[in-house]
């Protein structure tokens, strides 16, 4: 009979993702992975495969927990502007988290020979696009003719300011003058 495990899979899944943020998919070791995780080498590989899957469900989490924090933060918006500012801002920043954003960061990274970690990238930045199509449904009632160029310049200008900030280089007001951009388009 095998043993229970002593950890709480999301709480390790959380620090894997956390060792494969700062130092990208081939500077984590499965040994620095395994002591970062707090678990040993053998609960890491049975309880989430090779450190391929390890990163994949790395990605998996991040991108679900961003992803529901935007959509409920953008929900309690009262106006385009308020929930443009939440859906294309900085992911929210929890406790111990690096600055920018895992999966722009892992799209940075992805290789031709990575399709998983490509489908995974692609998949969540379509899902971003549609956030911004759905609050302007939400508050203009449609998304206007001729607006879809709007919606992916805003969204790959959002994705770039997600890479400037693991510098520390975006400027205040950033993300105030794309919602206005925006928000003056349609």
């Amino acid at each position: 009979m095998a043993r229970p495990k002593e950890f709480v899979p999301e709480e390790v899944l959380e620090q894997a993702m956390l060792t494969f943020w700062r130092t990208g998919y081939d500077g984590a070791s499965t040994a620095e992975l395994a002591a970062q995780m707090g678990i040993g080498k053998r609960s890491m590989y049975d309880t989430f495969g090779d450190k391929h899957a390890l990163y994949l469900a790395s990605l998996r989490h991040y991108m679900q927990q961003v992803e529901t924090a935007k959509e409920e933060a953008a929900a309690r918006a009262t106006t385009l502007a308020d929930a443009l500012r939440e859906v294309l801002g900085p992911p929210p920043q929890v406790g111990g988290r690096p600055a920018g954003c895992f999966a722009t960061l892992a799209a940075a990274d992805v290789t031709d020979d990575d399709p998983e970690v490509r489908e995974l990238v692609t998949a969540h930045f379509d899902r971003s696009r549609e956030r911004v199509r759905a609050q302007i449904r939400r508050f203009k009632g449609r998304v206007p003719t001729g607006a879809e160029d709007v919606v992916t310049i805003a969204c790959d200008a959002a994705m770039g300011y997600r890479v400037r900030a693991r510098s520390g280089a975006v400027r205040p007001g950033q993300i105030d003058r794309l919602v206005e951009f925006v928000c003056t388009q349609l």
